[in-house]
């Protein structure tokens, strides 16, 4: 039997990873560790999806949603993009909702960019306290640039 290549290792760790954390999971719980009305154990997890699977309510539950999501898109899409047709079109509807607009148009700013924040740049929350501990010297070497170029500090002594 030939050993494990590299690449099949760190599969088999992805896939240990999150499984190990499962099972310390149900582990602490069945010791009492937790309470499991606030926090169920995943073996609860599995047994209610599979009778919610079984019964059906799922599916409904899961319909349900997808029609709130359907209809709040339509309920605001219809109106936003007439208002903008007829911002682009008339002037004076122009003028009356460009207010409104711009007081609202912050308040989605905020929410969108907390919420990409979140998803997506939690993993350079590190990066301005690594910046900001590096040497000036040592920062041109990681290629952030400085006022003064390297040529210059070579000139300057």
């Amino acid at each position: 039997m030939k050993p494990m290549s590299d690449k099949s290792i760190e599969r088999l760790l992805y896939l240990i990873s999150p499984l190990g954390l499962l099972a310390i999971w149900q582990l602490l719980l069945m010791a009492g560790f937790g309470d499991r009305r606030f926090i169920p154990a995943p073996s609860d997890i599995a047994v209610r999806f599979a009778q919610m699977v079984g019964s059906g309510e799922l599916a409904l539950h899961t319909a349900v949603t997808l029609w709130r999501i359907a209809a709040g898109y339509v309920i605001g899409a219809i109106p936003a993009v007439a208002v903008g047709l007829l911002m682009a079109m008339f002037r004076p509807v122009r003028l009356f909702f460009d207010p409104l607009i711009a007081a609202l148009f912050g308040a989605v700013n905020l929410g969108l960019l907390n919420w990409t924040k979140r998803r997506f740049f939690q993993p350079l929350r590190a990066m301005p306290a690594q910046i900001v501990s590096f040497p000036k010297d040592e920062g041109q070497k990681a290629g952030l640039k400085d006022e003064v170029g390297l040529e210059d500090k070579a000139a300057n002594g």
